[in-house]
């Protein structure tokens, strides 16, 4: 009888798809003042741009911080998933920098405050390469103070071979204006102490760029893992990353980085 029961529950063995090849590097030099949740933004606008097959299979989630935290160009270019395509009020705005078009072929996930709804659908998205044969790359955006919040089931995800990319910003004191409870100082020893995944907190706009890049390259496969990303809005001179010129010595330097 468990024999013939487990025959019933065996699935189907799913051929799985290669996930598409992230590029390492876009080749350009980041200057001026910047910060790394800038250049996380622009990151996913280069990767349409350099990759877009890559960037096809990028699902973005967030809580109530999209426009807060830099998706405001990603989401204008790929709109905001729903069931079913939803009116724009604010389509005849022509001062809204934001345009906010919810459709089924959508590739961000807007979940209101609800951090733990937002790791647990992190865990599903990042496990459809092993459940159903179809890579995705999944990305978690939240202010990182309330990493704390979602902790125990994004550690579950991690397990259960979800693999994504949670990103925490602003971090550090950068929000601390808002008080006390936006400071987010123990959140590094989270990603540190976590198997499974590999935590960056870039200091340079061009270290973002490449660790977002890493990051991205371990999803769906399965030799890959998790990412976790700590970045600020502190500008900072990026002329300080001495990034050098030589490729083999920018090659080097981004070997240093991920």
């Amino acid at each position: 009888l468990c024999a013939e029961r487990a025959e019933e529950l065996r699935r189907a063995p799913v051929e799985r798809i290669e996930p598409p090849a992230v590029p390492t590097d876009f080749g350009r030099t980041p200057g001026g003042t910047g910060t790394t949740q800038q250049a996380f933004g622009r990151s996913l606008l280069d990767l349409s741009r350099s990759a877009p097959e890559a960037a096809a299979r990028v699902v973005t989630v967030s809580p109530d911080v999209s426009s807060s935290t830099n998706l405001g160009g990603w989401l204008n270019k790929v709109g905001v998933w729903s069931p079913a395509e939803r009116v724009n009020w604010f389509a005849d705005d022509a001062e809204t920098i934001l345009h906010w078009r919810e459709n089924p072929a959508g590739q961000h996930v807007e979940l209101g405050i609800a951090e733990t709804n937002l790791v647990g659908l992190l865990g599903e998205l990042g496990a459809t390469w092993s459940r159903w044969g179809q890579p995705l790359l999944p990305i978690g955006i939240m202010y990182d103070p309330f990493v704390n919040r979602a902790l125990e089931p994004w550690q579950f995800g991690i397990y259960a071979g979800g693999q994504s990319l949670l990103v925490g910003t602003p971090s550090g004191v950068t929000l601390a204006p808002e008080g006390g409870a936006h400071q987010s100082v123990t959140t590094p020893s989270l990603g540190l102490e976590q198997p499974g995944c590999t935590t960056w907190e870039p200091a340079f706009a061009q270290d973002t760029e490449w660790c977002v890049l890493a990051a991205l390259a371990l999803l769906g496969r399965p030799d890959g893992g998790s990412a976790y990303l700590r970045l600020s809005t502190r500008p900072v001179d990026q002329s300080l990353a001495a990034v050098p010129a030589d490729p083999a010595a920018r090659e080097r330097r981004r070997r240093q980085a991920v």
